[in-house]
Formats: structure tokens, C-alpha cells, sequence
């Protein structure tokens, strides 16, 4: 268990390590770097997986350009930690996929 503890320690380090690399040359922006490490952070933890089904669904939806960047905006601008804001995020996310 020890060891498959470490690798995922080293997994989610690496992971993060390639997620600033990518910021730091300028690939993507600070809320999008912020948005993908705690991502990363949910993945790693397995809490609170929602938001993974969410992103799914999104991925698997056809949208519009607008509706697709009200959905990118509302989860860069989410904050992970407040879960009162988080829920709410979500269920706005669900309903744009879902109209």
C-alpha cells in the first residue's frame, strides 16, 4: 500500500511539475493553470469526483462557442474549497450542458 502511495505521490508531482512548466511558457493562464492543479488535487485525493462527470459530459457535448465559454469562465472562477460557490458552479455547468 506504502508503495503504491508513493507513486501516486510521484504521479501528482510530476503531473503538477508539467502543469507549471506549461504556465511558465506562457501556454496557458494563471486561472487556467489554477483551475488544472486543482483538478489534479481532486483526482489524486478521489474527492469529490463530480466535477469529473461534469467535465465528461461537457467533453462529450456539442455547444456553442459562447455557451462553451460561459462553462470555461464559470470553472476558472470557481473556488474548490467553498463548497456553497462549488455547488453552485456545478449546477449551473449541468444546466448549460443540459439545455
Amino acid at each position: 500500500m506504502i508503495q503504491n502511495e508513493q507513486k501516486l505521490m510521484k504521479l501528482y508531482d510530476e503531473t503538477a511539475s508539467m502543469i507549471a512548466r506549461i504556465y511558465y511558457k506562457g501556454a496557458i493562464q494563471e486561472e487556467e493553470m489554477i483551475f488544472l492543479l486543482n483538478i489534479l488535487e481532486i483526482i489524486i485525493q478521489k474527492d469529490n469526483v463530480e466535477i469529473i462527470d461534469v467535465l465528461k459530459k461537457w467533453w462529450h457535448t456539442d455547444l456553442d462557442d459562447e455557451t462553451n465559454e460561459i462553462i470555461k469562465s464559470t470553472l476558472l472562477s470557481t473556488d474548490f474549497r467553498d463548497k456553497e460557490s462549488y455547488s453552485i458552479n456545478i449546477q449551473i455547468i449541468k444546466e448549460l450542458i443540459e439545455k
